[in-house]
């Protein structure tokens, strides 16, 4: 780990220094889980938010797009938080996994080894 001296101009320019630490510095309180470093990055108003412009979009893409019957639009259903975390953690899941992107949606048992089918 490195230190460093950083200067910061503020609003009336004057120069503040502060001690800049390379690294990741984590609260004292996080127990060092998986989940508990995704919630250091994804708190529940970044989900809310997420999820309410998905919402949003749909309902005005829907009545704005000229629908083909073989559409699946009718069947949309509003997203809700739990199904946000899910899905940013299996974004997340897919980059650390590596596979051809298709294989993580595959439905042969050879290369459904993550069950993001399951989880979505």
């Amino acid at each position: 780990m490195s230190l460093g001296i950083v200067s910061v101009c503020n609003s009336v320019n004057t120069i503040k220094l502060f001690v800049l630490l390379n690294g990741l510095s984590l609260p004292e309180h996080v127990p060092y889980n998986p989940i508990d470093y995704y919630y250091l990055f994804f708190d529940e108003e970044i989900f809310s938010f997420i999820e309410s412009k998905t919402n949003r979009y749909a309902e005005s893409h829907f009545q704005n797009v000229e629908l083909i019957p073989a559409s699946r639009a009718p069947k949309w259903k509003n997203t809700d938080n739990q199904e946000v975390k899910q899905f940013i953690a299996l974004l997340l899941l897919q980059e650390s996994a590596k596979a051809c992107g298709k294989w993580f949606w595959s439905k042969r048992p050879i290369l459904y080894q993550l069950h993001f089918l399951e989880i979505l």
